[in-house]
Formats: C-alpha cells, sequence, structure tokens
C-alpha cells in the first residue's frame, strides 16, 4: 500500500459539490483561519471506511499524506493513526488480560511465585 494508492481511492470518492461546501464551512478564502487549504469533497465516514482498508500503511506513506495541500488526504493519514494506536491498545489489554486470567486459573501459578522468591525475601 502507498500513499498514491490512497490519493487514488480518495479521488474516486470526491465530490466537486462537497469540496466547495467544505472550503465555505472551514472559511479557505483569503485572510481567513483556512486560507490556502484544498478540499476534495470527501465524507468523514467514507474517509474512515478508506482509512480501515489500508490499516497496513507504512509510517513513510503515512508522513507523505500528513504533509498534502488537501485537507482530506491529512485527515486520512491521521485516522489511519489512530486506528493503528487503538489496534495496538487493543492487542496490550488483551495480552496483559489474558496473562493475568492464565496466572490466576493457573495451578502452577502459586508454584511458580514460590520458586522465585528466595526465603527471607520480602518481595
Amino acid at each position: 500500500m502507498t500513499a498514491a494508492e490512497a490519493r487514488e481511492q480518495l479521488s474516486q470518492l470526491a465530490s466537486p459539490e462537497l469540496a466547495k461546501s467544505a472550503g465555505r464551512f472551514f472559511k479557505t478564502g483569503p485572510g481567513q483561519y483556512g486560507e490556502g487549504d484544498v478540499f476534495i469533497g470527501v465524507r468523514v465516514p467514507a474517509l474512515r471506511k478508506l482509512a480501515r482498508a489500508f490499516g497496513d500503511l507504512p509510517m513513510g506513506e503515512i508522513e507523505n499524506l500528513l504533509h498534502s495541500p488537501v485537507h482530506e488526504e491529512r485527515l486520512f493519514a491521521l485516522l489511519v493513526l489512530v486506528s493503528g494506536v487503538i489496534k495496538w491498545c487493543i492487542r496490550q489489554i488483551s495480552i496483559h488480560y489474558l496473562a493475568l486470567h492464565f496466572w490466576q486459573e493457573s495451578p502452577h501459578a502459586t508454584t511458580c511465585l514460590e520458586a522465585t522468591t528466595s526465603p527471607g525475601d520480602d518481595g
């Protein structure tokens, strides 16, 4: 997967009417806070769906999209990053939960603990 492939997919979802509306909403005119921001007109739910499909996009490609002048490309890159962080957190929590569950349910847990603690050791 590449940034170019993501851009191609985004361009297929683009709508000139939505882009024009977004430009007004985000105040992209001269002297306004969003001056110079470029929109191609892709709705956020479509960006989220596409971001899930590009979950394995390499960091260098994500960084490429983050530097884009196109608003939806930057948002897409952030959604891919957030999705990756959430997946990582879920994996970490699951691993810790499963390890704790195993530890509590294992008949050998106490034996393992006793074997690693020397006599007279307080901790």
